[in-house]
């Protein structure tokens, strides 16, 4: 039986650790948890109507939220894990021109459902926390808890017999196979799979590759409300960086900040939550 390494256990590792066919491959997932993007992640799934201009990332993003709709299926995620509520789009103008992109995407992107412009009522019925504005909604939008994610998949990786190391990998390339060595585990491989995000930088570099990839921070404000339906709202994408995100038993997300130069900082900080509730607090019913 040929022997998988995989190192990195985030939303990729993970996914691809339960599709796998254990009957024919001895898996091993390593995965240190430090930093790791996808436990803190709240998740909006909804690529479509992004402006940017880099076609191979859309296409991307586009696919991968094509395939979220089928892992949901495959896997039998819970409605508290993967929601698809829809996204309501914020728009200060131009609301008709997203929704003439919106039209012309659909064609090769099914996935993103109804897509519907709504009035200032109808955009307060669907998500009763905004203030009263015009808005743009798409039905197939949908929000993943990231942490709730990891622990239901490993759970399904561990009936399959797949292997977890929650240890910091080093990788070494021995005659013809490779070696992964932790602080108490040394393991061969037949193939390793590297999916660790930022962290594939010092992982190949000892072995003579550049890759150029680079750690981002974002910082979200997590409040709870009394609004128990929340789990059934859709997501709201606003006219800035302050997205909302109705998560389970009326806890509501903010955020994310998009940091590039705070590296491996983990730390909360106040300038983050002064910009997040600064770009958000015109939208709400309620300051």
């Amino acid at each position: 039986m040929q022997k998988i390494a995989i190192i990195g256990g985030g939303i990729i590792g993970i996914t691809l650790a339960n599709y796998l066919d254990t009957t024919k491959y001895d898996i091993t997932l390593f995965d240190e948890g430090k930093g790791q993007a996808t436990k803190a992640s709240a998740g909006i799934i909804s690529p479509w109507l992004s402006k940017r201009r880099n076609k191979r990332w859309y296409r991307l993003a586009k696919d991968g939220a094509a395939f979220l709709q089928k892992l949901a299926t495959d896997m039998n995620l819970s409605q508290e894990i993967y929601a698809k509520n829809g996204t309501i789009l914020l728009r200060s103008k131009g609301l008709a021109d997203l929704a003439n992109l919106a039209e012309q995407r659909k064609k090769d992107a099914p996935e993103i459902g109804d897509i519907e412009l709504l009035s200032s009522y109808q955009t307060a019925s669907k998500l009763p926390l905004l203030a009263p504005q015009e808005s743009l909604y798409v039905s197939g939008g949908a929000r993943l808890n990231g942490l709730l994610y990891l622990e239901y998949m490993k759970k399904l990786a561990v009936q399959k017999q797949v292997n977890f190391i929650n240890e910091k990998a080093v990788l070494k390339r021995k005659n013809d196979h490779w070696q992964i060595s932790t602080q108490n585990h040394q393991i061969s491989a037949d193939n390793v799979i590297i999916t660790a995000g930022p962290n594939c930088k010092p992982l190949l570099e000892p072995l003579g590759y550049q890759v150029d990839l680079r750690p981002q921070k974002g910082q979200l404000i997590v409040f709870n409300t009394a609004q128990t339906e929340s789990y059934q709202w859709p997501v709201a994408m606003l006219d800035n960086e302050a997205d909302l995100i109705p998560a389970n038993k009326g806890q509501i997300i903010i955020g994310a900040t998009h940091e590039d130069e705070a590296q491996w900082d983990l730390q909360p900080t106040k300038e983050a939550f002064e910009r997040l509730t600064e770009n958000s607090k015109n939208v709400f019913t309620v300051p």
